[in-house]
């Protein structure tokens, strides 16, 4: 079984908008009460500046509900352009992980690992296998 502690480097929680959803809320607090080093990079249609310093985080936490494909899109063309390569990514949902199944066929060659996650401990993560 893989869970979160099989993860080592800073993950990062990347959000659009301003404040974690409860989702998120709730799997960062597994992440830090597990001892993890985190950051949340929020608010991020507003100031994607964040997104140039992504090399700095091995493992990426993403949950999108899909309500703003247009400044979804933005964010999209600048991680392209960022070369960036993480190491892991969760998804935090399935409609997350077929919003950006194209980026993450991009990177599973280069050597992502993509994972959902359990919510019923937000530990626990299996690891996805059709991308």
């Amino acid at each position: 079984m893989t869970t979160i502690n099989d993860f080592t480097g800073i993950t990062a929680f990347l959000n659009g908008e301003e404040g974690l959803h409860d989702i998120d809320q709730d799997v960062h607090d597994s992440f830090v009460k597990e001892g993890h080093v985190v950051a949340v990079l929020d608010n991020l249609f507003e100031n994607p500046k964040p997104l140039k310093n992504l090399r700095h985080y091995s493992n990426l936490v993403l949950f999108t509900t899909g309500l703003h494909p247009e400044k979804l899109q933005s964010l999209i063309v600048l991680f392209e352009k960022s070369g960036y390569v993480p190491k892991n990514v969760i998804f935090l949902s399935e409609s997350t992980a077929l919003t950006l199944c194209g980026l993450a066929r991009d990177l599973k060659p280069k050597g992502t690992n993509f994972f959902f996650i359990d919510y019923f401990d937000n530990k626990t993560i299996y690891p996805i296998t059709w991308i």
